[in-house]
């Protein structure tokens, strides 16, 4: 399956994302854009403006950061 497919996939509520460092945040971003609960397998990604995009997009869909 393609990225696209599993995350359009009916019924998926979440994905795990273990991808290399340089694609984990973007990658999350678009679980993030299906509205996907996710698992990040490793540190908030090498670029820090990007990081804080995933970070905000959490924020507004909780109301507050995950702890």
């Amino acid at each position: 399956m393609t990225e696209e497919e599993v995350l359009n996939c009916p019924g998926l509520q979440a994905v795990a994302v273990e991808v290399p460092n340089n694609e984990l945040v973007p990658t999350a971003l678009r679980g993030m854009g299906h509205n996907l609960s996710m698992s990040m397998d490793k540190p908030a990604g090498e670029d820090l403006p990007l990081s804080r995009k995933l970070l905000n997009g959490c924020v507004w869909e909780t109301g507050s950061p995950s702890r």
